[in-house]
């Protein structure tokens, strides 16, 4: 008869197996990981030959050897052999992307294009402006953002896709610019003078705009404009939208063309401007006929040759002797101050007196040259923004030393000139 004999096993035989298992599955998942690898390795590699056929060869190379963004792209990175059928369903979508691609290519060789014939156009308009020194007058004309904006510049500038703007095109917009110049200027005076005829009461056949009554609000600052002044003020060339250090609308390509050469603002809006108020713009005629004036008729010109000063009282009942100008400033500052808002239309102020005159003179109440610390233009550096510098009367007399060699510069001699918003110019 047989007799069963049990086997058994010893222990460290179940460790021995429990590892071979181990490695066995470690082996199966190390395959099948490489595989899959493989599977995709092969998709992609078959995507990009399908891509070559279809004659986006340029687009590839530019991404080669990461291929990003299509790397990214989830139908290319199923582990799955890339048949006919799935390229037609999964194509369009990877076609779209070489789409994007190839449109930014080509905005971007365009803006490089554009670029270098706008920095040959911005050199070639600033050696025509600054045949001589900037004066004031010269803020009153068009900005280089106002005259690159131009229709008849932007047509130079797009008139071949050569980087080169060339002596032909040059030589047209050298003889464009004075007339380029002048309309412009007449096209804002009409819109100045369309905007003031809406508030501010004119005389038949007086110009609204030399009047001393007419004055603008900036929309932006709330500061009170009156003319030319208002021409060059900042707000209305407001700079062009950026994010991240680069303007926001890939497809501005003239405009980041523009940018990236310096002229970093927008063309003279009027839009941005408003009225002062029928209420204050009625303070404004007081102070006029303060001095025997018409408000109706007088230009800001003839009040300047009346030379007339205006004594205004102070907190310690102490009159303070002020410019025309000053006096209207100083008036919109009360009117738009929350804590000393006054709509009356009466005016506290007087004509000052030859005494209080002579006081305030022998006193150095110059009110409007201390008004502001930074007040002064360079009348040779001719910038292509609006990022104009400006200095104190010390930091002016060293920069015409160290940029220009210029010694003991003054305004007398034409150096240097006060800018214009800063309420240093005449009533």
């Amino acid at each position: 008869m047989y007799e069963f004999t049990p086997f058994y096993y010893h222990p460290l035989s179940y460790s021995q197996h429990a590892n071979l298992c181990r490695q066995w599955e470690k082996a199966k998942a190390a395959s099948r990981a490489e595989e899959l690898k493989r599977l995709k390795r092969d998709r992609f590699q078959s995507a990009l030959d399908k891509l070559r056929q279809l004659g986006w060869g340029d687009e590839l190379d530019l991404l080669a050897p990461k291929y990003k963004p299509l790397t990214r792209h989830e139908p290319l990175r199923a582990a799955q052999k890339l048949t006919d059928r799935i390229w037609q369903n999964i194509g369009g979508g990877v076609v779209a992307i070489l789409e994007d691609i190839r449109d930014e290519r080509y905005r971007t060789k365009h803006t490089e294009v554009l670029r270098k014939r706008l920095d040959a156009l911005c050199t070639v308009i600033l050696n025509k402006y600054s045949n001589s020194p900037r004066t004031v007058e010269t803020e009153y004309k068009p900005h280089m953002c106002d005259i690159i904006t131009m229709p008849e510049i932007r047509e130079i500038v797009h008139s071949s896709n050569d980087a080169a703007l060339g002596s032909q095109s040059e030589e047209k917009v050298r003889a464009l610019l004075p007339s380029l110049v002048d309309h412009w200027q007449t096209r804002a005076c009409e819109e100045l003078t369309r905007l003031a005829s809406r508030w501010t009461k004119c005389a038949e056949g007086a110009d609204v705009l030399s009047l001393a009554a007419t004055h603008f609000v900036c929309s932006v600052c709330t500061k009170l404009l009156p003319y030319p002044e208002v021409l060059a003020h900042n707000c209305l060339r407001y700079l062009a939208p950026v994010l991240f250090r680069h303007p926001y609308n890939q497809y501005m390509i003239y405009e980041i063309a523009a940018w990236t050469v310096g002229v970093n603002g927008q063309p003279w809006n009027s839009q941005l401007l408003i009225g002062p108020g029928q209420r204050f713009h009625e303070r404004i005629r007081t102070i006029i006929k303060l001095c025997g004036q018409d408000p109706d008729r007088t230009t800001r010109q003839e009040l300047k040759n009346l030379n007339v000063y205006i004594s205004y009282p102070r907190y310690n009942d102490k009159n303070r002797v002020i410019t025309l100008r000053t006096a209207v400033e100083k008036e919109w500052q009360c009117w738009t101050s929350k804590s000393r808002h006054d709509e009356s239309v009466e005016y506290k102020g007087r004509i000052a007196t030859e005494a209080e005159l002579s006081e305030a003179q022998r006193g150095g109440q110059e009110v409007l040259w201390s008004k502001h610390d930074y007040p002064w233009c360079c009348s040779l550096c001719t910038p292509r923004g609006d990022d104009r510098s400006r200095f104190s009367l010390y930091g002016i007399q060293a920069h015409m030393q160290q940029m220009h060699s210029i010694n003991n510069a003054s305004e007398k001699e034409g150096n240097f000139y006060a800018y214009p918003e800063c309420g240093m110019q005449p009533f």
